[in-house]
């Protein structure tokens, strides 16, 4: 056993040799949930013949399982990869995560795999490393690999290095459970010790089902012009029901047209289902729950104050820096981060990136909304800007001063600096955003390219879930860009990307419904409202930011406390306040950075003749 831990061996084996067996009643209505599926795997085919279909036959184990599960532990969540992040978010709101010292018994993450794309796909790998970080445990997953055997049209052994597609798991030490797929007892002791394993060590358990695809890839799919021998096999096997069935009737369990009866009366309903499908109407499955308060963004252009009163402000600020006494902070951090800050509040003036960011978290815990920001680096900041979250240089112990503005503060600031992954994080962290609409949650990319492993969660999560789900996620995306002296790598968030992303309409200007907002701000006080503006209003839009670098500590990119206070507001546009109109000859317009370098070189030109517009 290559799980190291004697407990835990001990705990295996006596679950193995004191095996469970699956109830006579319980085993006939999971056969017939198996006979249902498949008549209604049938019934489709006839009905839209000429459609692609990917049916279960050869892998009803996975029903099965599922059904088995549900029955044992009816308050399960059944998801994909994006499920760690809302199980997180579930159990936080559950007052259940252990940011606030309790157990994490419920909710639980299923994940159902193909054996080809658990074995094929990095993104496993991801996953399984985050499993037990405390920002991203969600204290075990029970992995379920339909095993069946053909990844496309791949031969066997060409789908992966490892003896098993549940290797993963050696590599983390949890079990990984080689099950007979057709074999019903087999699958309920899989079941049952997976819970037992998940309740005692809240770790992940993978199971490894061991099934077949009847009809290759698709239904219409022919697996034998690649995979013949083994389609020899499949071919001579009989599917699970169909070997339970005959068990239970020659133990007079069920009647012989037992199978005859359950599709008769299942026809009968998707007969009538199915004439009546054009009329029907889904139930309204979003906005409810958690999203009771959430609506669809309106066909208009609003605008939200997102001011906040200054005397707060300065409290927040001041408070940001505050650290518990005997705290042995970093001496670097007292005259580049407190007295800095410090200063700041007290003259309301040259208020810099990250004192804005803080000054809109801080403002925003005070309303009662959560804050969670992950990604590499981030307590710090990649460019030591941050510094939200400060370390005791004798014992290491973490302080996070905006979670202590007020006592008795009820909403929380999480910052977790991540491992190196993007594709994994940025999937956990839009699933977070999904679960739940009142925590501000945001991924900072370590430089602004290091989106791109994660391309494949923007373009068919991110910016795509609510026209295909009507799915809402307020997730900001911090993309740091610009090249500020350094070479074509970590440097370009590709701009030009996220505006070909969007669903900007050509011909008619934009309203509040869109798919992505793509910012490139050029102060402080505006990058505070575009954070405060994703919780004030009643709607929720991703927001992807090129956040600046040289602007982090340039002079000229900064803020009075008046910017932040009571009437103001995010402004899509910038004008030139400082050009006189009768002189103008020629107008430039820009974003983020470029305008101080416009700016500054028509000052040294004293250059009438030129406004200067910020797109922002």
């Amino acid at each position: 056993m290559h799980i190291p831990d004697t407990d835990k061996q001990n705990f295996i084996t006596d679950l193995i040799e004191n095996r469970p067996v699956l109830g006579q009643e319980e085993l006939v209505k999971v056969t017939e949930t198996l006979i249902r599926s498949e008549n209604l795997d049938n019934f489709l085919a006839n009905k839209y013949s000429n459609l692609k279909q990917y049916g279960g036959q050869g892998a009803e184990g996975t029903i099965a399982f599922c059904e088995l599960l549900f029955n044992l532990c009816p308050r399960n969540k059944v998801a994909n990869s994006v499920a760690l992040g809302k199980v997180r978010a579930k159990q936080r709101l559950k007052k259940s995560s252990p940011h606030y010292g309790e157990s994490r018994n419920s909710p639980l993450a299923l994940l159902i795999h193909g054996d080809a794309a658990f074995t094929g796909q990095g993104v496993s790998l991801e996953n399984a490393m985050m499993s037990k970080l405390p920002g991203y445990s969600s204290n075990g997953s029970i992995h379920l690999i339909t095993n069946n055997l053909i990844g496309f049209t791949a031969q066997d052994g060409a789908q992966s290095s490892s003896f098993t597609a549940g290797d993963i798991g050696r590599m983390y030490d949890v079990p990984v459970i080689s099950v007979n797929g057709l074999d019903m007892n087999s699958i309920y002791q899989a079941v049952v010790m997976a819970i037992e394993w998940r309740t005692r060590y809240q770790e992940d358990i993978i199971i490894d089902l061991q099934c077949y695809r009847l009809h290759g890839h698709n239904q219409h799919d022919e697996p034998r012009f690649t995979n013949p021998l083994m389609y020899n096999v499949i071919d001579k096997l009989s599917p699970l029901q169909d070997r339970v069935v005959t068990d239970l009737i020659s133990r007079n369990v069920v009647p012989e047209d037992f199978v005859k009866t359950v599709i008769s009366e299942q026809n009968a309903e998707l007969t009538t289902a199915h004439k009546t499908c054009t009329d029907y109407t889904p139930p309204r499955m979003c906005f409810t729950g958690n999203w009771g308060h959430v609506t669809q963004a309106g066909s208009d252009l609003t605008t939200w104050h997102t001011g906040f009163e200054v005397e707060d402000l300065r409290c927040i600020g001041v408070k940001s820096t505050e650290l518990p006494e005997g705290f042995k902070h970093h001496p670097t951090l007292n005259r580049a981060h407190i007295v800095k800050r410090t200063k700041m509040m007290e003259s309301g003036t040259g208020i810099d990136w990250a004192m804005g960011e803080a000054l809109a978290f801080g403002s925003l815990l005070l309303q009662g909304f959560n804050v969670r920001l992950s990604g590499e680096d981030v307590s710090r900041g990649t460019f030591s800007n941050r510094h939200v979250t400060m370390y005791d240089q004798e014992t290491g112990a973490p302080y996070t001063p905006l979670n202590y503005l007020q006592s008795e503060q009820s909403a929380r600031l999480e910052a977790v600096d991540s491992l190196l992954s993007e594709e994994g994080v940025v999937g956990f962290e839009y699933g977070y955003s999904l679960e739940d609409p009142n925590c501000l949650v945001l991924w900072e990319a370590q430089f602004g390219d290091f989106f791109n492993p994660a391309q494949v969660i923007f373009d068919q999560f991110v910016v795509s879930g609510e026209a295909k789900w009507v799915l809402q996620t307020g997730l900001v995306t911090l993309l740091p860009h610009g090249y500020d002296g350094n070479g074509p790598d970590h440097t370009s968030a590709r701009l030009e990307r996220w505006l070909q992303l969007s669903d900007s309409k050509e011909c008619s200007p934009d309203s509040d419904d869109v798919n992505v907002q793509v910012a490139n701000c050029t102060t402080p006080a505006q990058y505070f409202h575009l954070l405060r503006r994703q919780m004030i209003r009643p709607f929720r839009k991703p927001l992807v930011l090129m956040s600046p670098k040289a602007l982090l500590r340039s002079p000229d990119a900064v803020s009075n406390i008046s910017d932040f206070g009571p009437g103001t507001t995010f402004q899509r546009v910038i004008g030139d306040t400082k050009a006189n109109p009768n002189l103008v000859k020629r107008v430039l317009i820009c974003s983020g950075k470029h305008y101080y370098t416009l700016r500054n070189k028509r000052e040294s030109l004293q250059d009438n003749s030129t406004a200067i517009i910020r797109v922002e």
